[in-house]
């Protein structure tokens, strides 16, 4: 599985680590923003090339975006349960995948566009129970610091696991 997230790093992680979840709740780990989604049908290391300078020279030149979030709440059941999430709200995000997928549009680079609507989220866990959707008492806002391709692959002949951080202009 290949995807291109913001990563929220530590501090910020910590933060969303306090928000209560219920009992069993099988916890995300390493907590990002999901930016774009890559299909294992197109997980090629060519893809993953052409996206990497496309995100540098969109990212590079771009001011980092902030990003806010002030409630709990699910999406529907999946196959690992209710995924247990928090709304991102970041006119700036929106804009930065904007202007992304644009670019890879124009050169040919393969995402998923199985959801029209992007709906920017944070990741607590996975449950096996729908929850009742809750203000949080603080909203956390931060501002992201990179973009990180994660690239993995099996479609080819060898296995390839690749990342690449991003960084914002300052």
């Amino acid at each position: 599985m290949s995807f291109i997230c913001i990563d929220l790093g530590p501090e910020t992680s910590s933060l969303f680590d306090r928000i209560k979840v219920p009992e069993g709740t099988v916890t995300e780990d390493r907590k990002h923003v999901t930016l774009f989604f890559i299909p294992k049908e197109v997980e090629t290391v060519k893809n993953f090339y052409m996206a990497v300078e496309i995100l540098r020279r969109v990212i590079g030149s771009t001011r980092p975006p902030t990003l806010l979030c002030s409630e709990v709440t699910t999406f529907s059941k999946g196959e690992d349960g209710f995924p247990i999430i928090c709304p991102v709200r970041s006119i700036g995000l929106f804009e930065v995948r904007r202007t992304i997928a644009e670019a890879f549009d124009r050169n040919g680079v393969a995402y998923s566009k199985k959801f029209p609507k992007y709906q920017p989220h944070v990741t607590l866990g996975y449950t096996p129970e729908d929850i009742q959707g809750r203000e949080m008492r603080s909203p956390i806002i931060w501002t992201a610091n990179n973009v990180t391709h994660y690239f993995s692959s099996e479609a080819e002949t060898n296995a390839q696991e690749l990342s690449v951080d991003v960084p914002f202009a300052l």
